[in-house]
């Protein structure tokens, strides 16, 4: 979808971190009320992943930021795909995808928590932002 369906379904504005115009190639988008916690990566004009790092905010599965690695083993068991974190030699990313590895959830995991959810096409798979 586009920022400016996403705006009409989540009834505020949408605005980058600095308020500066949008990068339709590749920037964050911060609902400017409600949805503490949540952002939206464009890329292309297109929103392809959104990140949650707010605890009252769950996915369809009911996990949220806060629920411990046991937690997510009980609810997707050998559907889970882990890796390592790129910079926290304890930390871990758990991944659950979808149609072929197309969509997908991955869990960033810290201290046996999960610290953010994110979800959407293989960028979720991105560690810095748009790379």
């Amino acid at each position: 979808m586009t920022p400016s369906e996403a705006t009409g379904l989540m009834g505020t504005r949408l605005r980058t971190f600095e308020g500066r115009a949008l990068d339709p190639s590749c920037d964050h988008l911060y609902p400017e009320k409600g949805f503490e916690g949540l952002s939206l990566m464009v890329q292309n004009g297109k929103i392809t992943r959104i990140v949650i790092s707010n605890p009252n905010i769950q996915t369809l599965s009911g996990i949220k930021v806060g629920d411990s690695t046991a937690r997510l083993k009980q609810v997707f068991g050998s559907r889970l795909e882990i890796e390592q974190h790129k910079y926290d030699d304890h930390g871990f990313y758990y991944f659950v995808w979808e149609q072929g590895k197309r969509f997908g959830v991955k869990f960033e995991i810290g201290g046996d928590r999960v610290t953010e959810i994110y979800a959407g096409d293989e960028s979720i798979q991105y560690v810095e932002g748009c790379a």
